[in-house]
């Protein structure tokens, strides 16, 4: 009886394919962590150019074009994939939560919270049209604010301009976050006030920030693997 013989060569260009893939990978995610930590650069004045992507990530232009056609194509898969990442993280934070006031207080939290955890990421956003009328984050935002306006909890006599002005509020947070250290205090007072223009009252505003603001702390650590402790 002739004996079959397993295919060696084959197993070892398997093994060849997902080194090749695996290298592929990691390189393209240094080449996006350089991005984030570079972008815009300095100020708007002098953004971040391909040269200093390289100079982070320790990589040659001919490796960097391999990836990207550009650095704007490179900035917008950032943006995506960061998006992406926030929309998991309302999703693991608002996966029990019901009342209008204490989802808004949360989400806004939420999103302030990340850029006083992470200065780069703070700077990036806010020069990246990443908060933008067309961008991702707008649809949970206009979900809560249209929960609210069918329980009653926020009075809204134009949904538009209201987003517009909670997007005015984050973005210039954003900016204060990212000059100089703010406490969870400055977060939790631009929550409160952002409740109040929805015509909430004081004291349920206070109130809801104040428990959205503890049960975030509470809870992020073990749901977000980007959160790290803060006051």
């Amino acid at each position: 009886m002739t004996e079959l013989a397993f295919s060696e060569p084959k197993r070892s260009e398997d093994h060849r394919t997902r080194a090749a893939r695996t290298k592929r990978t990691r390189t393209r995610a240094q080449i996006l962590d350089a991005v984030l930590a570079t972008y815009p650069g300095e100020s708007l004045s002098s953004p971040a150019v391909v040269d200093d992507i390289l100079n982070v990530a320790k990589l040659s232009r001919a490796t960097f074009y391999k990836y990207f056609t550009s650095l704007e194509q490179a900035v917008e898969e950032l943006g995506a994939q960061l998006a992406d990442e926030l929309t998991v993280s309302y999703a693991l934070i608002y996966e029990d939560l019901v009342d209008p006031k204490l989802r808004a207080a949360t989400g806004f939290q939420l999103f302030l919270s990340r850029a006083a955890i992470d200065r780069h990421w703070g700077s990036f956003v806010s020069h990246a049209q990443f908060l933008s009328r067309d961008a991702g984050t707008l649809r949970q935002i206009a979900m809560d604010l249209n929960a609210g306006i069918a329980s009653g909890d926020f009075k809204i006599s134009d949904l538009d301009t209201a987003i517009d002005l909670i997007m005015g509020a984050k973005a210039e947070a954003i900016r204060q976050l990212t000059r100089a250290p703010r406490s969870r205090r400055y977060i939790e007072h631009m929550a409160t006030m952002i409740l109040q223009s929805l015509c909430v009252s004081p004291a349920d505003a206070e109130t809801a920030t104040r428990d959205a603001s503890e049960r975030l702390h509470l809870h992020a650590p073990a749901r977000l693997t980007w959160w790290q402790p803060f006051d």
